[in-house]
């Protein structure tokens, strides 16, 4: 994993039983290639409480992609959201 944490760890982050020190704040907004105002504004906490069991699996698998098409799904997963955001 880019941020060098467990899986574990991240796991127990997104669930909220944990609370991240700076420092792996920092790694995981840079592994997530986002601001650390992003990671701290919660949508990326909530958004993951959402998220089906096998989120890990899943981030798992896109992490081990070539970044081209790791970018491409990540756009359209953006897309899909935005969508989805708009149905509502």
């Amino acid at each position: 994993m880019r941020a060098d944490l467990s899986h574990n760890a991240i796991s127990r982050i997104e669930r909220g039983e944990v609370n991240p020190k700076l420092e792996t704040v920092e790694r995981l907004a840079v592994a997530l290639d986002i601001s650390v105002e992003d990671y701290n504004s919660g949508n990326l906490h909530l958004m993951a409480r959402r998220l089906p069991e096998n989120y890990d699996n899943l981030l798992q698998r896109i992490n081990s992609l070539p970044e081209r098409e790791r970018t491409e799904i990540l756009k359209i997963m953006e897309s899909l959201i935005d969508l989805a955001t708009r149905a509502k």
